[in-house]
């Protein structure tokens, strides 16, 4: 057998075998899921590449909400280890510069290009992150790839987008983190339910909440107690308006003059405010 008619071969095994072991095979179709050897999927419903249904039964990934319709990308400019920026936008395409109707684009020096396309996109659920993940695709001279990984966290409100960069030629990732990568928990309206980082008010909300409180009873009580037992009227009713009078006017006094002094006034006890320090 000739010499090139082996060699000839050799290419050939060597390129199937390659297409067999590639863990993302595009099949020319936009918005289908992508060929994958697990039982778990997401499969998107309609040409828009916005959500995607789980197998499983968990529910809709439903990106609706996080992507901007104005346009403009949701995230735009971000700065990735590769020293190139990206902006990306889910579910809704945008234009940014040479970048038109894309979902994900780059800006390296002074050249910019589209490296994923709004209406070109597929979902795929990978085994070995235990996520979704979304991947776009733009057909220039080969085929580029920018493959966004959804992160579940149902803490997270406000997405985050983290871009990793170019792995290989023509492959870029990215990472978005947001409580819509979570199955049933966004629709195209926003978020069902979310909460924040540890499910309930924060410690700072909660004091801040508290004083508010203690105030409005402080001065609830202490207008009632003056208006039943002293008969007051008008400022008058303001339960310790001499004092209140006096620490007002110091800090006025402090500030104007000296406004180094105020925050330690401000803390002193009442009965040296009369000090030449809080008098300025």
């Amino acid at each position: 057998m000739p010499r090139s008619v082996i060699v000839y071969l050799c290419l050939v095994h060597i390129c199937i075998f390659t297409v067999s072991m590639s863990p993302m095979l595009y099949n020319g179709t936009s918005s289908e899921t992508l060929v994958i050897d697990s039982d778990t999927n997401c499969i998107s419903p309609d040409k828009t590449g916005c959500k995607c249904e789980m197998t499983d039964g968990s529910g809709t990934i439903d990106l609706t909400s996080v992507g901007y319709t104005d346009n403009q990308p949701r995230f735009k400019d971000y700065p990735a280890p590769d020293g190139a920026k990206y902006s990306y936008n889910p579910c809704y395409g945008f234009t940014e510069g040479k970048c038109i109707n894309s979902a994900v684009c780059m800006f390296h020096g002074k050249s910019m290009l589209s490296i994923g396309q709004a209406d070109d996109v597929m979902f795929q659920y990978q085994q070995d992150l235990k996520s979704v993940v979304t991947a776009y695709f733009t057909h220039q001279t080969i085929v580029l790839s920018a493959q966004v990984e959804l992160i579940c966290d149902t803490t997270a409100c406000d997405p985050v987008f983290d871009p990793i960069g170019v792995q290989e030629m023509g492959l870029y990732l990215f990472k978005l983190t947001s409580v819509c990568a979570c199955p049933g928990m966004c629709t195209s309206s926003g978020t069902k339910n979310c909460k924040t980082s540890s499910g309930i008010w924060q410690v700072g909300t909660i004091i801040c909440i508290g004083f508010a409180v203690i105030v409005i009873l402080y001065l609830v009580c202490g207008i009632i107690y003056n208006k039943i037992r002293h008969e007051a009227s008008g400022t008058n009713l303001i339960p310790h308006k001499e004092f209140w009078t006096r620490i007002f006017g110091y800090i006025k006094v402090s500030s104007i003059k000296n406004p180094g002094n105020l925050y330690s006034c401000l803390f002193l006890d009442v009965r040296v405010l009369n000090s030449s320090h809080c008098k300025g």
